[in-house]
């Protein structure tokens, strides 16, 4: 049982780093894609300055947000990271990582419904980027299964302990 328990404290401990590593490719994949989106999209176009200042507010929602979704990955993973080397941390990380599973999950659908859908052609650029969020749900989903399995694991060893 203490084998188990060591399993999945060093799982808990990866699968935090790898929230956090797939938060900051969320930031870069964004970043790109704003960067990109404002050079090829809007600089060819004689826009008034109203409109390229509406869309310069509208690019910094985005990207509010999407620092918003990595910070709330930075905690998810920290504290995944920080239950398992034995400080014990309240359950709001799996309840957020829960939430952001949830969100990741109606994404990738989505995406996918309406991209295959409209029939649109897909680039090697989307097919790979479709792989790697794919790969961050999945890593999302083991962390929240490894949670749990690791905190009832911890109370038994504890309750056991009490008892000798």
């Amino acid at each position: 049982m203490r084998e188990q328990f060591r399993r999945y404290q060093d799982n808990l401990k990866i699968l935090g780093s790898a929230v956090i590593m797939f938060g900051c490719w969320s930031l870069v994949k964004v970043l790109l894609w704003l960067i990109l989106s404002w050079k090829s999209d809007f600089s060819q176009f004689n826009t008034s300055l109203d409109l390229k200042n509406i869309l310069f507010i509208f690019f910094g929602i985005i990207f509010a947000i999407i620092i918003i979704a990595l910070l709330l990955r930075l905690f998810i993973g920290m504290s995944a990271r920080k239950d398992a080397s034995g400080m014990p941390k309240k359950p709001v990380y799996i309840v957020l990582a829960i939430i952001i599973a949830a969100i990741d999950a109606y994404g990738l659908i989505s995406y996918l419904g309406t991209t295959l859908l409209a029939g649109n052609n897909l680039t090697l650029t989307d097919i790979i980027s479709t792989i790697v969020d794919i790969t961050s749900f999945i890593v999302i989903l083991e962390m929240i299964i490894v949670a749990f399995k690791f905190r009832r694991l911890r109370k038994q060893l504890e309750s056991e302990a009490a008892h000798e």
